[in-house]
């Protein structure tokens, strides 16, 4: 059954509001976020943009699949990429396959989230790709983070995440008509 844009976008914001919540009580003493966190202000004496893509799913799937042409796309004189797998490993030639299609591939799978946020921080990643939703597979509290100065979500969400934090989300006319935007 269809849902309003308005109900999807209140009930995606309790849920964003939870999740900072949550952040707030998080003891932070040895964590370098939320207001620490340095982004780089430039690209890096290369030149390049660094696009980090995230997900707890890549593996044989539709998601995977679907970001394959998008990293294949990437004129790697202007930009870096990087891919974080937050999931269990997935088979080994899908892997090969993400590695020969961006520059650095990292598996954090079992990582801490406040981890997981430093180590994108530290690859200074100038546009952070969600290639995910809001699931029990993926560690919510890293949007609260904003380890990225720009964060955009890419298939997991077709409308708003309902987060201050998400500066963007990629959709088509089809997924969200005019009227909705």
């Amino acid at each position: 059954y269809p849902i309003s844009p308005e109900l999807h976008f209140n009930i995606s914001r309790k849920f964003s509001l939870s999740i900072d919540g949550r952040v707030a009580h998080m003891d932070m003493e040895n964590f370098h976020g939320i207001g620490n966190l340095a982004y780089p202000e430039s690209f890096d004496d290369d030149g390049l943009m660094r696009v980090g893509y995230i997900s707890s799913h890549f593996g044989d799937n539709a998601i995977t699949q679907l970001l394959e042409p998008v990293l294949a796309s990437h004129d790697r004189e202007k930009v870096k990429s990087f891919v974080y797998s937050l999931g269990q490993p997935s088979r080994a030639d899908v892997t090969k396959r993400l590695k020969s299609l961006t520059d650095v591939y990292r598996s954090l799978y079992g990582t801490p989230t406040e981890v997981v946020a430093d180590r994108i921080n530290n690859d200074n990643i100038h546009i952070l790709v969600y290639v995910d939703s809001y699931s029990s597979f993926f560690p919510d509290e890293l949007i609260a983070f904003r380890p990225a100065p720009v964060q955009i979500f890419y298939l997991g969400h077709l409308a708003s995440t309902g987060s201050e934090h998400v500066q963007y989300f990629v959709t088509d006319k089809n997924a969200t008509p005019e009227d909705q935007r």
